[in-house]
């Protein structure tokens, strides 16, 4: 019973190890998507405001 069950502990471990892993590499690749998105608006609000300075005005509510 003594080394089956030290042997699920170090199964366990490797798992948690495993899993830790994982979601170490999801945080990242959400990270990354956010800041894309994060990016692509920054990109988005300087090209309206390039466009309000282009035509010198923004949307027509802002008269």
């Amino acid at each position: 019973m003594g080394s089956a069950r030290i042997a699920a502990e170090v199964r366990s471990g490797a798992e948690h190890q495993f899993a830790i892993t994982i979601k170490r590499a999801w945080t990242k690749l959400w990270q990354k998507k956010r800041d894309e998105s994060r990016i692509a608006e920054v990109r988005g609000v300087r090209a309206s405001a390039a466009r309000i300075r282009w035509t010198g005005t923004a949307a027509p509510s802002a008269r």
